[in-house]
């Protein structure tokens, strides 16, 4: 079994094992004393394709992720939100006297949205019936669980993702009067007396959305309150008691119908996808687990250039995302992290700066209405990793969102075969020199 186990902290990573102060040499400082010449190296083949890891992380994330939409050329895309609650103050006691009066699911937005909100959503709830554990403590996009199929709460709305207001679903009375009679008649006393009875809800999404939609897990933004009363003699006092989301236990069910589409022989990770055979181009989804790979497999002909008295001064990857493959609603992210991953398409390790931050492939220019976005991914460490790999490695270059299990942003790239105007180029400048007699 296959699993990416998706980082979520540079404390989790190791960098590639690179002479960096190799690298970092330049000609004012090193070659004073030896003759010097400058080659820059734009010929060198590079060959991209896509991949889909078996599976991702999304559990421990800060996002509640939701919806359906579909889309001409990735297929239609869903995500389920399947969530552990807890009560907020920890305690489980109600007011003397209390009465029934309704409960209700809260959720506020945290802005993210993925396609068209225009459209009316829905969102149906149901009971989790089985534990949410793990052997690893971790869930994946592609972990379910058994549900009560009757729901428990539904609601047909218009989104509002930008404004920052909270979506509030009613949920069946007969649900929420059994939770207020448990705890009013102390049969619940204890954390594990509750999660005993209530594992968990799943959010669900319609077919028929036209969006992915993201909530917000803080304690004070998605919740179950649970509304009673306290008779008076002149007037009922309103009480609410709140289940928050178990950060520990939340995730998002992420999933993709490919068929029909160009990625539905990619059944397995060790898999790639040539763009030569996808109409040059390469493809990237976050949440589904679609990524760019790009492989250089004639690198070592660079000492045919420089046999040993050669220095790496830098290498540019530039590519470009494909004319009319994003707008305001499939918008594409300024950065993307860089991966190692090797020829099982498994994650190696993220390349790293000197200081330990993170390399970026990042937009270096950008005028949306003349398409002239253009990544440029500094990936010097990569190429002397590559001059001294060995034959069987065969390691590779990924790139993907920091939100990759977060969202389920997409991305489409020309290739090394688009026209030269469009096409994925590779840029090195390496220092050749001589010493002097």
């Amino acid at each position: 079994m296959k699993y990416l186990i998706l980082i979520l902290s540079l404390c989790m990573l190791v960098s590639c094992s690179i002479d960096r102060e190799n690298i970092s040499r330049t000609v004012g400082e090193e070659f004073s004393d030896i003759g010097t010449r400058i080659v820059l190296i734009d010929t060198l083949q590079v060959e991209a394709s896509t991949f889909q890891f078996d599976s991702i992380i999304t559990s421990g994330s800060q996002r509640i992720l939701v919806g359906s939409y579909t889309d001409p050329v990735f297929g239609k895309t869903t995500s389920h939100g399947y969530v552990s609650l807890l009560p907020t103050n920890a305690s489980f006691d109600l007011q003397n006297d209390a009465v029934y009066d309704s409960i209700a699911l809260i959720m506020r937005y945290d802005r993210y949205f993925y396609n068209d909100t225009i459209s009316e959503q829905k969102f149906t709830i149901y009971e989790v019936t089985d534990d949410i554990k793990s052997d690893n403590d971790l869930f994946y996009n592609t972990t379910d669980f058994e549900i009560n199929t009757t729901p428990i709460g539904e609601k047909t709305f218009e989104a509002r993702p930008t404004k920052g207001d909270s979506l509030h679903i009613s949920l069946d009375n007969a649900y929420g009067m059994l939770l207020f009679d448990r705890l009013n008649d102390n049969d619940i006393n204890n954390i594990n007396d509750f999660l005993n009875e209530y594992k968990g809800i799943k959010i669900e999404a319609s077919d028929q959305n036209t969006s992915i939609l993201g909530f917000s897990t803080a304690t004070n933004n998605t919740f179950i309150r649970l509304y009673y009363k306290v008779p008076d003699e002149t007037e009922d006092i309103t009480y609410e008691k709140d289940f928050s989301v178990n950060s520990s236990n939340n995730f998002n069910h992420i999933e993709s119908d490919q068929s029909g589409t160009i990625f539905s022989n990619l059944t397995a990770q060790e898999q790639s996808l040539p763009s030569e055979n996808a109409a040059n181009k390469c493809y990237s989804q976050a949440g589904v687990g679609l990524a760019l790979k790009i492989d250089i497999p004639h690198v070592k002909n660079l000492y045919d250039v420089s046999g040993e008295n050669g220095v790496l001064m830098s290498a540019k990857l530039r590519f470009k995302p494909a004319l009319n493959s994003y707008s305001e609603t499939l918008n594409i992210k300024d950065s993307l992290l860089t991966y190692i991953v090797d020829q099982n398409s498994e994650v190696t390790a993220q390349v790293l700066e000197i200081d330990g931050n993170p390399v970026y492939a990042r937009i270096e220019n950008r005028n949306d209405e003349f398409n002239t976005l253009t990544f440029n991914a500094p990936i010097d460490f990569f190429i002397q990793t590559k001059l001294r790999e060995t034959f069987d490695q065969n390691l590779s270059l990924s790139f993907y969102p920091s939100s990759f299990n977060t969202s389920v942003d997409r991305l489409i790239l020309d290739g090394e075969g688009s026209e030269n105007s469009r096409k994925m180029t590779l840029e090195i400048t390496y220092a050749i020199y001589e010493d002097e007699d």
